[in-house]
C-alpha cells in the first residue's frame, strides 16, 4: 500500500468504518493521516470531532460509548 494513492486509500479506510458500524472518530492532526482525517470530514455519515491534545479523546469518547450516543 505504499506506492497506492493516498486519497484512495484514505476513502478505503473510511469506507472500512463505515462497514464496522462506526460512526463517530475523534482525530489528532497529523501529516500521514491528513487525506484520512479529509475524507471522515468529508463523509456526512461519520460524526466527527477533531481533537488538540490526546486526553482529550480518552474524555470524548468515553464520555460518547458510557452514554451510548449514536449521531
Amino acid at each position: 500500500m505504499a506506492n497506492e494513492d493516498p486519497i484512495a486509500a484514505a476513502a478505503l479506510i473510511v469506507a472500512g468504518l463505515k462497514k464496522a458500524g462506526i460512526d463517530f472518530v475523534a482525530t489528532l492532526p497529523d501529516e500521514k493521516m491528513l487525506e484520512v482525517i479529509r475524507e471522515v470530514e468529508k463523509n456526512r455519515e461519520l460524526k466527527h470531532v477533531p481533537l488538540c491534545r490526546e486526553v482529550e479523546g480518552l474524555g470524548i469518547c468515553a464520555g460518547i460509548r458510557k452514554l451510548a450516543i449514536r449521531y
